[in-house]
């Protein structure tokens, strides 16, 4: 019996690999991340189709506008110039390709990986984040590594007050967080290429 294949997209031997179709039609593996298929669009569509908290919120807020708030904060809170802003706002990317997961939930999956130290999720992440750091020019040393951990720490408070509280923040609509997350990121390349 002859098996079906997508009209587009990774085949199914290729799903099998950890292949799969971005948004603007490309392939990413998962297993050997490539720094010529991450696309700033791919994030920007994929991120703000997530929900953060695992959808366990009062309304639809996005990693997308989660993004974006942390950069806002890493550069208010801590003076980071285009570069680090830059990372800010990508300290999430990998999400784009391997879903948002919950802080509960890997911090679950870390206790159940104790022996190794790091969970699967977290190998593949590391991977996906390296390769998106090099596509950009992003060099992570541990002050900014802490500085953006203290304001994607800080934002996650407020928006537990406000989108799991029943405050009354509206959350951006999914395109508008996508727009927000490009209008950012082409303002931090203009600010980089003109320096």
């Amino acid at each position: 019996m002859n098996q079906i294949e997508p009209k587009s997209g990774p085949t199914y031997e290729e799903s099998a690999r950890g292949v799969m179709r971005t948004y603007t039609g490309g392939k990413m593996s998962l297993l050997a991340p490539n720094v010529d298929d991450v696309r700033i669009e791919d994030i920007a569509h994929g991120l703000s189709q997530l929900c953060r908290f695992t959808g366990q919120c009062n309304e639809l807020y996005t990693v997308a506008e989660h993004s974006v708030r942390v950069a806002k904060d890493a550069k208010e809170r801590h003076g980071l110039n285009p570069h680090g802003v830059l990372a800010a706002l990508l300290h999430d990317a990998a999400e784009a390709y391997l879903g948002d997961v919950a802080r509960p939930v890997k911090e679950a999956m870390r206790y159940i990986s104790q022996d190794s130290g790091q969970s699967a999720y977290d190998v593949l992440e590391g991977r996906m984040e390296r390769v998106i750091d090099q596509c950009f020019g992003i060099e992570r040393h541990a002050d900014l590594r802490a500085a953006i951990k203290e304001s994607d720490n800080h934002v996650y408070c407020e928006e537990v007050e406000q989108y799991m509280n029943l405050t009354s923040s509206q959350p951006m609509t999914p395109n508008e967080a996508a727009d927000a997350f490009i209008e950012m990121f082409s303002n931090l390349e203009e600010e980089i290429q003109g320096a």
